[in-house]
């Protein structure tokens, strides 16, 4: 393979990101990031509708490739702090605003949203009440970008919060919470820490003294240095 950059005229989906990786393989590519990402590429779109109606890039160290025939819908895979994030844009068919229509729950579908009281995709769609040219929505390792095809004046960016929703303060809940950080947020090491001292904790009691409350709803933040963790209660 030669050049920095490679085009692939064919659908995203697994049978066409194999044949790349067959590509790669034939000229013993040696790009350890990019053939990383590629098969995490593989298994978010596998049997995703997505992969007929989009283009994909998947950067490395080295080089990046662009595989599909849609420009109006790029999803770009990468790698930041040895962790890969996806980033995607959606060039809208309306040159004056984005529509309500624009904004599909599809396009959400590649990530696991960080906000479980309200997910990026109802934020999107609460924010384009507003017109706007271009609006930007970042949730952990994800974001998705709606704008015009012309240069927005502006890009609206909102950015949500990391917001677990528990019904019960239970070992089992928290050990999902906890699962859900080792492999979405691996290196906030403080906050799943904070989980396994929480599940210590007499969790009945805990139970307990919530349900006394008067309050509709309840929350209990737990903070590191680079994240905040906020556990919503009934």
């Amino acid at each position: 393979m030669s050049g920095d950059s490679d085009t692939f005229l064919i659908h995203p989906d697994t049978e066409g990101i194999l044949s790349v990786k067959h590509q790669l393989e034939k000229v013993a590519c040696k790009d350890e990031v990019l053939l990383s990402n590629l098969d995490f590429s593989e298994r978010v779109l596998r049997h995703n509708p997505l992969n007929k109606i989009m283009t994909l890039q998947v950067k490395g160290q080295w080089q990046c490739l662009t595989i599909g025939k849609v420009d109006s819908v790029i999803y770009t895979v990468s790698s930041e702090d040895d962790q890969t994030r996806i980033d995607c844009c959606v060039y809208c068919d309306d040159d004056d605003m984005i529509k309500d229509s624009d904004i599909k729950e599809l396009h959400f579908s590649v990530h696991s949203c960080q906000d479980q009281t309200k997910s990026c995709f109802t934020a999107a769609k609460d924010a384009i009440r507003v017109k706007h040219q271009a609006l930007k929505i970042k949730c952990n390792r994800f974001s998705m970008t709606y704008t015009i095809k012309a240069i927005p004046d502006r890009i609206v960016t909102i950015e949500t919060k990391c917001n677990f929703k528990l019904h019960y303060v239970t070992a089992e809940a928290l050990l999902k919470a906890k699962c859900w950080m080792e492999n979405e947020k691996p290196n906030c090491h403080e906050l799943i820490n904070c989980l396994d001292y929480l599940m210590t904790l007499d969790t009945f009691k805990m139970n307990a003294e919530l349900c006394s409350r008067s309050a509709l709803s309840w929350s209990r933040g737990v903070s590191c240095r680079s994240a905040w963790l906020i556990l919503h209660l009934p």
